[in-house]
């Protein structure tokens, strides 16, 4: 660290600022990966219509979205605005150059201490999820690449021996050839159940994890009823998914109190 910022930001400060754009830039990363993979689902309806068996995929990462989107927001507004927002209402009553140096450590040490990076049961299923991004990105990738080589190459063959004919399609022939390249898609589709079905297991068991570990470590052994974490916990449950348990851990915790 350059001088002058060596005296606000020991090596110490910044490899906890190192901490925090680490957990960011994953759950960015794994963000952007699923957005990627959405496309790809999207790119193949828009070429052969509404594909109902797509909807598994489908619901599979808006899951995951919905949980990497909102462990972003609340991390970034939750914590970090709200933590910067005391630092500098603190920094505008200063008397003395330690102040500022007291305030920020106590502004990096209070966003290092929520429940996403401080635990280490909390931040391991939250990069789980993040890895499962990933392999989310390659299978749509897979599929998307798939589809593009099979369709590609069997209708180029039909074309070349309807080629003689020239004449245009009719609309039912149209029609006729788009259902016949979703029944291709379909069964490539198919190809790929095994992979998806392993990946939503793996989702599913991480995520109940989560839930687990962040009820049990900031609901059902502590005093204090973590209002933040509630609200965390109601942001993953997406489409109240996990609500049972949800609810299972909120009732065990009122019983204690």
């Amino acid at each position: 660290m350059q001088k002058p910022l060596d005296l606000i930001i020991s090596q110490r400060t910044f490899r906890k600022y190192q901490v925090i754009f680490r957990f960011l830039f994953q759950t960015k990363f794994a963000e952007r990966a699923l957005h990627a993979s959405w496309k790809d689902v999207q790119n193949i309806e828009k070429q052969f219509f509404s594909c109902s068996f797509l909807q598994p995929l489908k619901s599979l990462i808006n899951r995951m979205t919905a949980i990497v989107k909102n462990t972003i927001y609340y991390f970034s507004y939750e914590i970090l605005d709200q933590k910067q927002e005391t630092m500098l209402r603190e920094l505008a009553q200063i008397q003395n150059f330690n102040d500022v140096i007291r305030h920020h450590e106590k502004f990096i040490d209070a966003s290092l201490g929520n429940c996403l990076v401080s635990n280490e049961q909390v931040l391991e299923c939250i990069l789980n999820i993040t890895v499962l991004a990933s392999s989310m990105r390659a299978l749509t990738s897979d599929v998307v690449k798939n589809v593009e080589t099979n369709i590609n190459n069997i209708f180029s063959q039909l074309e070349s021996k309807d080629k003689p004919a020239a004449r245009p399609k009719t609309n039912q022939e149209k029609y006729a050839q788009k259902q016949n390249k979703q029944r291709i898609v379909q069964q490539i589709f198919q190809q790929y159940k095994a992979r998806l079905d392993t990946l939503k297991s793996s989702f599913d068991q991480v995520v109940t994890q989560l839930f687990q570990n962040l009820l049990n470590r900031y609901l059902l052994l502590t005093s204090k009823f973590d209002q933040s974490v509630l609200m965390l916990l109601q942001l993953f449950d997406y489409e109240e998914f996990y609500e049972p348990y949800l609810k299972m851990g909120i009732r065990a915790f009122t019983n204690l109190i």
